[in-house]
């Protein structure tokens, strides 16, 4: 069996490609996503907030003075349902959802989730609409558009946040895809919290088939919370097609500047049923 390469990368937390879900198609997805990071350095910052992916946050929770127990503080687990509709041609709707199963506690290692103290957003519902405009014309790749709004429909939501971006994807005959976003996002119109930046990727085949394929791509945002840092973050895994309808993909990130509103390291584990 060889595998069309009509399906985008799937599993990625930063990258997205130019290639919508196939009209008529229904991409239903749940993910576990773990993250660790923000050492306070023994200041004051209970209650800031930490970006752990385009429109979910982790709450700091306290004040901790032991270096070997700050990074308990950010370690958050928790499990997103995706689902992706290609509803005509070159277009596909998203819904989004994150929800918290388990965190660090600055006491006692991983505990239940505590959505007021640890986690703000949680179960919020992001809505997506996506138009790829331009097909692939030989080395003049793909390109998409791209708007989310994130809705303060979870437990202790915060604001609404608004993305746009614009994705790029240019396939080779070796099988291997290259891609380019560039995105904007705020939140609730407060000039401040504006931030903007870019991902570069790629993918590729690592089986004759092509069931198999490595994921890799590089993050940097200006500006990333409140003005108050710039944030590079590097990811690097492999999707697994293991049948026609099923997918499951394997995704690390690792902070790459050692800032506190970076994670310093997570992985995600993503399945996709079309």
């Amino acid at each position: 069996t060889s595998y069309a390469m009509d399906s985008g990368v799937f599993s990625p937390v930063y990258l997205e490609d130019a290639i919508p879900v196939p009209e008529g198609q229904i991409d239903f997805r749940i993910g576990l996503d773990y993250h660790t990071g923000m050492d306070l350095d023994g200041k004051d910052e209970a209650g800031g907030v930490s970006l752990q992916d385009l429109f979910r946050f982790g709450r700091r929770t306290g004040v901790l003075n032991d270096p070997d127990q700050r990074q308990k503080i950010a370690d958050l687990f928790s499990l997103r349902a995706e689902m992706h509709w290609g509803f005509a041609e070159n277009w596909q709707f998203s819904l989004v959802s994150p929800w918290v199963v388990g965190e660090g506690k600055h006491t006692s290692g991983f505990g239940e989730a505590d959505p007021v103290r640890g986690f703000d957003s949680a179960a919020d519902v992001t809505a997506g609409l996506m138009w790829r405009f331009r097909d692939q014309e030989g080395w003049v790749p793909a390109m998409a558009l791209q708007a989310k709004v994130k809705y303060k429909t979870g437990y202790d939501s915060t604001d609404v946040g608004t993305e746009v971006k614009m994705m790029m994807t240019n396939e080779y005959d070796s099988g291997i895809r290259s891609h380019i976003n560039l995105l904007s996002h705020a939140y609730e119109g407060d000039l401040s919290r504006w931030n903007m930046g870019f991902v570069l990727g790629a993918d590729g085949p690592l089986c004759w088939d092509g069931a198999v394929r490595w994921v890799a791509d590089y993050a940097f945002r200006f500006n990333e919370h409140n003005g108050g840092t710039n944030n590079s973050i590097l990811e690097l895994g492999t999707e697994w097609q293991m049948a026609d309808a099923h997918r499951l993909g394997l995704m690390t990130q690792i902070g790459l500047d050692n800032h506190v509103l970076t994670e310093d390291f997570g992985f995600r584990l993503m399945y996709s049923y079309s």
